[in-house]
């Protein structure tokens, strides 16, 4: 004789609550200001977690017990990826996109499973959510599917500038190549009206401080840095001096290039 409880699955009002749960994740990218992010990891969220609760037809401790386990994985996902770790950058957010990518098919790989032991959804449900993961796979691969994974520069690698320093103009992609590569232009000029080489003196001190390792070169200054993250990614070169610039920059300025390799 089967016990009733082993027979109890998610009820329809479960379901919807804790597939909605995901889209409290768009919360943690909040906390950053970065509101694109945020409404993308929201859904993403409701995604992955609703691909599992929406179609398991397992136990009601095993379908919690799964849909607990994801929404952790997510969650320590976001803040293994964006820890601040010393002098690296901050990863993109497709650093954790991808690791949330991962946890969706681990929970088609479970709903497989439970196909398989003849209790769960038919073929096709897990193929319709085999197609929803996989825009979120796209979101990670993207244009990085045959080459390194690179990111443009954000401001936050040059910016805010200290009150001696006045931004002209940031570009986060003034050249570009064929391979995804892109290089910021951070247009700088003094507030009190000092020369380029104050300038960039002035600037040295700031971006040692923001965490660029900067040496000193016949030309100015370079120095890279690494990214965190959970994934690979391409260095982040940093180049200044005061030398001649193109005549669109005002010529008291320094522009710092910053190059993702």
């Amino acid at each position: 004789m089967v016990d009733a409880a082993d027979t109890v699955t998610l009820s329809v009002m479960q379901r919807n609550a804790l597939s909605l749960s995901g889209l409290a994740l768009g919360l943690m990218p909040g906390t950053q200001g970065a509101w694109i992010p945020a409404a993308a990891a929201a859904m993403a969220g409701l995604m992955v977690l609703g691909v599992w609760t929406q179609t398991t037809q397992s136990r009601l401790p095993i379908a919690l017990a799964v849909w607990t386990g994801l929404a952790i994985a997510m969650a320590a996902g976001f803040v293994v990826s964006q820890w601040s770790r010393g002098h690296l950058l901050q990863a993109p957010a497709k650093d954790y996109f991808g690791f949330w990518a991962l946890a969706g098919l681990a929970a088609l790989l479970a709903l497989l499973v439970e196909h398989r032991a003849q209790r769960g959804p038919k073929p096709v449900t897990v193929a319709l959510g085999m197609a929803a993961v996989a825009g979120l796979v796209l979101v990670f691969v993207g244009v990085d599917s045959f080459g390194p994974r690179r990111f443009e520069a954000s401001r936050a690698e040059a910016l805010p500038l200290p009150a001696t320093l006045r931004l002209v103009s940031f570009d986060a992609c003034a050249a570009s190549g064929s391979s995804g590569n892109c290089t910021a232009a951070v247009v700088v000029t003094a507030a009190d009206g000092a020369g380029k080489t104050e300038v960039l003196e002035r600037l040295a001190v700031h971006l040692r401080a923001l965490g660029w390792p900067l040496v000193a070169g016949p030309a100015g200054y370079y120095g890279c840095r690494d990214t965190g993250g959970l994934w690979s990614w391409t260095q982040h070169c940093l180049s200044m001096g005061t030398g001649a610039e193109p005549q669109k920059h005002p010529s008291d300025a320094v522009v710092v290039h910053i190059d993702n390799e």
